[in-house]
């Protein structure tokens, strides 16, 4: 009976300190937990290496994408294509069954999602993950492994399945990448320790701690619901002190405001950044001119005259919003602050970019047919006409003039035997001198004769 009345004392200890947590305000999941979850698919155990050093790294929470059907050796048989992976890989519309889901998403605000890179791309059962729940506001750090081949445009394509997440720029691995570059890549990204790492991750269920073991037969030990999680310390995630990306996003994005007002009042004493925008290969690209004193800058944008949004902040002089993040037919504006390296009190005020309106990447097919190669691509709405490109054997990119069809044919007198050609097409103005968006390249195509 003593045991007992322990055991349940100390039990009644935990969830005592749990509920008097102060700091950041009450306790919430991702404080009496992990904040950060490591998201992972593999297929041959290559990809959960990486994830399970990054987990390890940063005190993280660990989930294994698990399919409902196994890969078999034989789905795994890149060179068929009547494998079931490549059967998936042809449709982007496969949604392959995932077994089981995360208990709590709305804990994390940051995701690393790992997986194997298979024809260029992520498994499709990756897209079935993204669209399973609701990553708003998470910011998602992408990671891939993969023999020879590089991350590519297999974590772009990814955005269009969370659009209303933050995305950080990907990274590939090989097999037997160590502890310490998968570390240092995390603290370049900002990414730091939800909660101090240990080299053997605790259980589901932590036991309590007690100078007197209850009796196992006598007393039940606490469900997983139950038992709060080790109480974390709730620090605010430092800026990477490595090589800094263009935009620092481990810290959640508050909401937006009509103007970007300062965190802390001061009097601006610097000059506020000339900021130009123009459409880039890849979506939006902002520059600005470095000020004298700035430490860092605060990056916002705006959609057709509408409220700031902020960003983020970067030491560089210029950031490029990429495509899956902007909108087709929407006007932006971007603007920059100068501010203080810990983002709490501007040094600036602000200048308005020129306003530019985006067009959206016409997707690209191409197909032999007898007179040559066919190219076709979706009609972008408000394009006033297309700009057509084509390159031989992965080389430059030459222009071959513009249209306002959504179809073009390259004749086979204009083609050489074995050499294989991609096309791609861009949206521009009707006086053919100004690109209104950005390109995806169209598929390759081997001609023969």
């Amino acid at each position: 009976m003593k045991r007992i009345i322990s055991a349940l004392c100390v039990m009644a200890l935990a969830f005592s300190l749990v509920a008097g947590i102060g700091g950041f305000g009450s306790a919430s999941a991702s404080e009496a937990g992990s904040s950060i979850l490591v998201a992972y698919f593999s297929a041959t155990g290559t990809t959960k290496a990486i994830a399970d050093h990054a987990a390890d790294i940063l005190g993280a929470d660990l989930y294994e994408i698990v399919p409902t059907v196994p890969y078999t050796s034989a789905d795994l048989n890149y060179g068929s294509a009547d494998s079931r992976t490549s059967k998936e890989q042809n449709d982007p519309n496969a949604r392959p069954a995932i077994s089981g889901r995360v208990a709590d998403m709305a804990q994390y605000d940051t995701v690393l999602l790992g997986y194997p890179i298979w024809w260029g791309q992520a498994p499709r059962i990756i897209s079935t993950f993204l669209e399973s729940y609701d990553f708003s506001g998470k910011t998602i750090l992408p990671f891939c492994t993969s023999g020879s081949s590089p991350i590519g445009t297999s974590d772009d394509n990814l955005h269009a399945l969370a659009p209303s997440a933050h995305w950080l720029d990907g990274r590939r691995f090989a097999a037997g990448t160590t502890r310490a570059t998968i570390s240092s890549w995390l603290d370049a990204n900002g990414i730091t320790a939800a909660k101090p790492a240990t080299t053997a991750k605790p259980t589901a269920t932590p036991k309590p701690t007690a100078t007197a073991k209850p009796a196992p037969t006598a007393t039940p030990r606490p469900t997983a619901t139950a038992t709060p999680k080790p109480v974390v310390t709730a620090t605010p995630k430092p800026i990477a002190t490595a090589t800094p990306k263009p935009i620092a996003t481990a810290t959640p994005r508050p909401a937006a405001t009509a103007t970007p007002k300062p965190e802390a009042s001061a009097t601006p004493t610097l000059a506020a950044p000339t900021v130009t925008i123009g459409v880039a290969s890849n979506g939006i690209k902002v520059t600005w001119n470095a000020v004298d004193g700035a430490p860092r800058y605060m990056v916002y944008y705006r959609e057709n005259g509408g409220k700031w949004t902020r960003i983020g902040t970067t030491t560089a002089t210029s950031y490029t919003r990429k495509a899956a993040q902007l909108k087709n037919g929407v006007t932006y504006q971007f603007t920059v602050r100068c501010c203080t390296d810990d983002k709490a009190t501007f040094l600036s005020k602000y200048e308005a970019s020129n306003s530019l309106r985006y067009y959206a990447a016409p997707t690209v097919k191409i197909s032999k047919v007898s007179t040559g190669i066919k190219v076709t691509w979706n009609a972008v709405e408000g394009s006033p006409r297309y700009m057509v490109y084509y390159k031989e054997n992965g080389g430059k990119w030459t222009r071959i003039g513009t249209t306002t069809d959504t179809t073009y044919t390259r004749k086979a007198a204009q083609l050489k035997n074995g050499v294989t050609y991609q096309f791609t097409v861009r949206c521009c103005t009707s006086d053919k001198k100004t690109l209104l968006g950005p390109y995806k390249a169209s598929n390759g195509l081997k001609y023969t004769k």
